[in-house]
């Protein structure tokens, strides 16, 4: 299982791109980047092909660290 956070849309698109060869039936990628629906769903869709599950899982805020105050 792999858990990338990227920014939105050539980056995701070159990972999977790149991680396709490499992953195997069965494998997951979940997408902590905050994607749009349809580009999520395009890349399910292009994983599903090789039986690679691609789970959007879009995390709002960017990369810093939450801080409590």
């Amino acid at each position: 299982m792999l858990v990338p956070s990227l920014p939105h849309s050539k980056p995701a698109d070159g990972i999977l791109e790149e991680l396709l060869p490499r992953l195997n039936k069965g494998d997951i990628i979940i997408d902590a980047g905050n994607e749009w629906w349809a580009d999520t769903e395009r890349r399910q869709a292009k994983g599903g092909e090789k039986g690679i599950k691609w789970v959007g899982m879009g995390v709002s805020g960017g990369c810093k660290p939450f801080v409590v105050y």
